[in-house]
């Protein structure tokens, strides 16, 4: 049975202070547009793979290290390292009362280890929010993120959806995953403006929030 997003069943459904949440979406969806306003709204801090693989590697750690030697063969990440690093991220002090995680899981594995840290540490994920936006209109703003920021892989149609199919046949049946163990899957339209967008989020955050009894 899915349970309210941020109410605590062992303690009669009362608010929960402790928010984990992830945000799911296909290249071009904007989760980066909308991640800071929905961490900024809920209080905790964004988290982005990207961002953590940055800093591990302008800090040069050792696991920045495996990082660069993996990518400088070609390879994928595996799961270990991507999995140690939010293991890493998470036990810093701003994150001890919940973050917004974008970009992981993208996979099950991946979601099945972050439901074992998080409930190792008292925790567990509170909701997951996914931003549905067609394909032709993610690859018309692949394509115009393309000519504004020179990223010729997203002016590449068979490139985006090649990294389209990935996310459909990878980190979507992470959604079925969390429909699965209880945890609420909140969809939410990603078409329209900015602010159009922003504030389906906040509607969504707000019934949530409003569900605990002590609200």
């Amino acid at each position: 049975m899915e349970r309210q997003a941020f109410c605590d069943p062992s303690a009669g459904g009362t608010f929960l202070s402790a928010r984990f949440l992830l945000l799911f979406g296909p290249p071009g969806a904007g989760k980066g547009t909308q991640a800071g306003k929905i961490a900024s709204r809920l209080g905790i801090p964004h988290i982005s793979t990207g961002e953590m693989f940055r800093d591990h590697l302008k800090r040069q750690t050792s696991l920045g290290h495996r990082v660069r030697e993996i990518l400088g063969q070609g390879c994928l990440v595996p799961n270990e390292i991507t999995n140690a690093m939010v293991e890493d991220r998470l036990s810093q002090a701003d994150s001890a009362r919940g973050c917004l995680l974008d970009g992981y899981p993208r996979n099950v594995l991946q979601a099945r280890f972050l439901g074992e840290l998080l409930q190792e540490r008292g925790h567990h994920l509170n909701g997951v929010l996914v931003l549905r936006v067609p394909d032709d209109i993610l690859i018309q703003r692949l394509h115009g993120r393309a000519i504004e920021q020179n990223r010729p892989d997203d002016a590449d149609e068979m490139v985006v959806r090649s990294r389209l199919k990935t996310y459909r046949e990878e980190s979507e049946p992470c959604l079925q995953h969390y429909r699965s163990v209880g945890v609420p899957v909140m969809e939410i339209d990603g078409v329209g403006t900015v602010e159009e967008v922003a504030g389906r989020f906040d509607l969504v955050l707000r019934n949530a929030e409003q569900q605990c009894p002590d609200r």
